[in-house]
């Protein structure tokens, strides 16, 4: 499967725009705002996206109670995208948004989302000089960390780095499936490439300071094979009576 990697993750919350200064504080710019919510970007275009918990449409929560909704994957053309929905066809429902992506769901309770290619986001002025790079790595919690890979290794092609560490075909960011309570899948942690060190390192410390969050170090990222190597030098979860954004949030900066 020609997947070229993800292009956005998909929350429910509460307080989009206390969400949004969260995000941006990792260096994400604000590239799209209308009635429905934001778009927080990194310089390649991988994104977040905020939505209203009680918007129409949103795909449900794995786990009641979680911000997190779907994972957005980018394929290379409408040729993959067919395949993919072939495919997985198969043996679940499918379902065709407007503008041509598929949906469905994965074998850990996850909405997963399928779009062709676009060009990448362009940054406004005024947006931050120093932008994080891209999305890298994205950690999962699930019931039976078996299934979760074999779906994705064997449906979708994803290559194996590790016994739960996975990449997707056609580029380089690390998908993480680590051991969750049953029935309870849930997103753990995001990470973003930093341009700088300095960059990776200001955030953990800087958000306990201000009252953001406690600090939660994450492991490493490797891949050596594909020289994609990195230590994760910040990360750490927002306080929930100050950023309703339910996820551990890391700065790498590559190596």
């Amino acid at each position: 499967m020609n997947i070229l990697g993800i292009d956005h993750l998909l929350f429910g919350v509460d307080d989009i725009p206390r969400c949004a200064e969260w995000l941006m504080s990792f260096g994400l710019g604000d590239v799209a705002s209308d009635r429905h919510g934001r778009r927080l970007a990194a310089a390649d275009g991988s994104a977040i996206v905020l939505r209203d918990s009680k918007a129409l449409h949103l795909p449900p929560a794995p786990t009641a109670g979680v911000a997190f909704r779907a994972t957005r994957y980018t394929v290379a053309d409408r040729h993959a995208l067919a395949a993919i929905g072939k495919a997985l066809a198969r043996d679940r429902h499918i379902d065709q948004g407007p503008d041509g992506s598929l949906r469905t769901m994965d074998d850990a309770g996850f909405c997963i989302e399928f779009q062709c290619d676009t060009d990448a986001v362009i940054f406004r002025d005024g947006d931050r000089k120093k932008p994080a790079r891209a999305l890298v790595q994205v950690a999962y919690r699930v019931p039976d960390v078996e299934r979760a890979v074999r779906f994705y290794v064997q449906r979708l092609g994803f290559l194996v780095r590790g016994p739960d560490l996975l990449r997707v075909p056609a580029g380089n960011t690390l998908v993480l499936f680590l051991q969750g309570a049953p029935g309870q899948p849930c997103i753990e942690r995001i990470a973003f490439a930093s341009r700088e060190a300095r960059d990776a390192d200001v955030h953990g410390p800087l958000g306990c300071a201000i009252g953001w969050g406690e600090w939660a170090a994450a492991r490493g990222l490797h891949d050596d094979r594909d020289g994609l190597v990195a230590h994760s030098l910040a990360g750490y979860r927002p306080q929930r009576h100050v950023c309703p954004f339910d996820c551990q949030t890391s700065n790498a900066h590559l190596l």
